[in-house]
């Protein structure tokens, strides 16, 4: 039996009948462990860093200073113990415990984690800068002030992670698994999210930059407030999607099943939604300029007191949607199928509806100067041309 000593507290090293040794390490108070006390608890025999295989519990312990670069170690459990400052820098790691952990100002970067636990930890400006993590498990860890540049995760689970104010750039994720995951007011650039199950995710506040989302599972998911730019939802599922009061600017969002979106609010420039399922959904005083909705559903959705400028809906379904009090000049509505469709108030003044379906759209005190109506289908069952403004049409002959 060997006894090392922390402080007042033994630590026990019992030998197996395999000869696999296990240290134990525990008591509810944190006591602080220095690099000396970690060097003799992990290398009991050499105090080399050379590997360890044996199990070791460090639990319930306060680690500070700790400087461990270049090591390699396996089977730790570090559960419910604090981790201040400490140096894991080009290490490889595998079946490490941090379960319940906090880790602040640690360092993690350029390091291989296999097989990890971070489940509930909280860890505050840690760096996994240039870090491979596979089979990880961030599950529900609360992750501030962090730094995740050129950071690879691999068949790893970081659902209900709360990340906030931190830093992803360069980051790919390959069949992980991110439900419920919040990024709160933090900046992602070039990162790569394609493929991946983020249903109830949050993004609130953040920036997202030259990231790819293709094909992701995005239901239920947030992004109010965001500020997104150059960055491809493509053939994204995004049903019930919020992002009130957000902006998008040379965004692809073409082809994506977003019924029952909510873009109150928001700014969306030079933004390609074509080709989407966008019924019921809100774009109530939301800013649209330069962008493309060609040949998309939009059946039942709301348009009021929206400004659409420079914007084609060619080809569009928008029948029963409601663009009330909306701004829609200089737009391209040929082809569209608009019945039941409701412009009470609107400006749509040099707009096309050439070749439109109207049948029984409400154009009731519209601007509508210089509006194109030529080869409309229908446009005898119209309501209100009557009782619009400016009234300087081009209407097919009756």
């Amino acid at each position: 039996m060997i006894y090392l000593r922390f402080f007042i507290i033994p630590i026990y090293c019992f030998f197996l009948a395999s000869g696999c040794a296990m240290l134990e390490i525990g008591k509810p108070q944190l006591t602080e462990l220095n690099n000396n006390d970690i060097y003799h608890a992990l290398y009991p025999d050499t105090h080399k860093k050379t590997g360890i295989n044996s199990p070791v519990l460090i639990q319930n312990f306060k680690l500070v200073n700790i400087q461990l670069p270049f090591s390699r170690l396996s089977n730790i459990d570090f559960s419910t113990s604090e981790l201040i400052s400490v140096n894991l820098t080009h290490t490889n790691l595998n079946k490490i415990q941090f379960h319940g952990s906090k880790l602040v100002d640690t360092d993690f970067s350029n390091s291989t984690l296999t097989n990890i636990s971070f489940a509930g930890a909280e860890l505050i400006n840690v760096n996994f800068s240039n870090t491979t993590l596979i089979n990880v498990d961030l599950s529900s860890a609360r992750i501030k002030n962090s730094t995740f540049k050129e950071t690879r995760f691999f068949d790893s689970r970081i659902n209900g992670a709360y990340i906030s104010d931190s830093i992803l750039s360069s980051v790919t994720f390959k069949k992980c698994s991110l439900k419920k995951i919040t990024f709160y007011y933090s900046s992602l650039d070039n990162s790569d999210f394609s493929n991946q199950n983020l249903k109830q995710s949050n993004f609130m506040g953040s920036t997202i930059n030259n990231s790819n989302f293709i094909n992701t599972n995005l239901e239920h998911a947030n992004f109010s407030n965001a500020r997104i730019t150059n960055t491809s939802f493509l053939s994204s599922l995004m049903i019930n999607v919020t992002a009130i009061n957000s902006l998008w600017t040379e965004t692809n969002l073409s082809a994506i099943k977003g019924i029952g979106m909510n873009f109150q609010k928001s700014s969306l420039k030079k933004v390609d939604m074509s080709d989407s399922d966008l019924r019921e959904s809100r774009f109530l005083e939301a800013e649209i300029n330069q962008s493309s909705l060609k040949r998309s559903n939009m059946e039942f959705s709301n348009f009021n007191f929206a400004s659409v400028k420079l914007t084609s809906l060619s080809g569009a379904n928008i029948s029963r949607a409601s663009f009330n009090r909306a701004s829609l000049t200089q737009i391209n509505l040929t082809k569209t199928t608009a019945k039941w469709t409701s412009f009470l108030m609107t400006d749509l003044s040099d707009s096309s509806f050439s070749e439109a379906d109207i049948h029984k759209a409400d154009y009731r005190g519209a601007n509508l100067k210089n509006t194109n109506f030529q080869k409309t289908v229908n446009y005898e069952n119209a309501i209100g041309f009557e009782k619009s403004k400016n009234f300087s049409t081009s209407l097919p002959p009756l």
